[in-house]
């Protein structure tokens, strides 16, 4: 949370800096040596972590998350998923889920609305600098930006308040379960990529790469994630998402390795 300093305009108490990388090994060298540069967002302690790529290390527990993707997930991902688990409990980690376990349970219930907590808290953290963007040129606006810009102007402080407790208490939730599983585990989308005309619409604001259900989530926890593309669908690459709890960035990225080196890549 907070791990690279995100810079300039990137003002938003949530968002997200991701690593491009053809391996782990490269995808932590990168982020240690930018973080060891510019260090974290301001109030932030930064990325922790040796240089070294963190040793693989199997996962003794996973907790399987549904978030609000998992009502949106075509039969083709969810069966592809559903073979990555049977092969991750065959290695010998065991799975738990909202069916079995209170506490999961009620992290599921914590957050169940990161879409629209996700929507709403960055639409009013970024009005002003859009209004000012319509003020200095008229317009210009993406349709996107546009329907943002329009929820904003009907939220109130209150709105933005209720807001921020929700998401601490889905930060509450998620540090509740540190200590029943090493990691999450969750598709990294709602299916392949969609094609060039989708709208995705999420309450008016279109999301033209596709619906974010699974991803809403780590913005508002705060919490690493590593995608390992280690599925694959109707030719399209689907990614696993492993979830850590906030500052365990290095550790997160040994149970990834270990993951990615034991369990085989399969397409659907």
């Amino acid at each position: 949370m907070g791990a690279i300093h995100r810079g300039e305009r990137l003002a938003l108490s949530q968002s997200h800096v991701g690593i491009h990388a053809g391996d782990l090994r490269d995808m932590w060298h990168v982020s240690i040596e930018v973080a060891k540069r510019s260090g974290g967002d301001p109030g932030y302690p930064g990325l922790y972590g040796e240089t070294t790529l963190h040793p693989a290390t199997r996962p003794l527990r996973v907790i399987v998350m549904e978030a609000q993707g998992a009502a949106e997930l075509d039969d083709d991902s969810r069966d592809a998923f559903e073979r990555f688990l049977t092969q991750l409990r065959h290695a010998g980690v065991h799975t738990i889920d909202r069916t079995n376990h209170s506490l999961v349970d009620s992290f599921e219930r914590a957050i169940d609305e990161s879409l629209e907590i996700t929507r709403d808290v960055c639409a009013y953290e970024m009005r002003w600098s859009l209004e000012n963007l319509v003020e200095r040129f008229g317009g210009g606006l993406s349709d996107s930006l546009t329907s943002r810009l329009e929820l904003a102007r009907k939220m109130s402080i209150d709105d933005y308040r209720q807001l921020l407790a929700q998401r601490d208490k889905a930060r509450a939730a998620h540090a509740a379960i540190a200590h029943i599983a090493d990691a999450i585990v969750a598709p990294s989308s709602v299916g392949p990529a969609p094609k060039l005309d989708n709208q995705g619409l999420d309450s008016g604001i279109s999301h033209t790469t596709g619906l974010p259900s699974y991803n809403a989530v780590t913005s508002v926890l705060g919490a690493p994630t590593i995608t390992l593309p280690l599925l694959a669908v109707r030719g399209m690459p689907l990614g696993i998402q492993v979830i850590g709890q906030q500052h365990t960035d290095q550790h997160l990225v040994g149970l990834g390795r270990w993951i990615s080196e034991t369990i085989p890549a399969r397409s659907v």
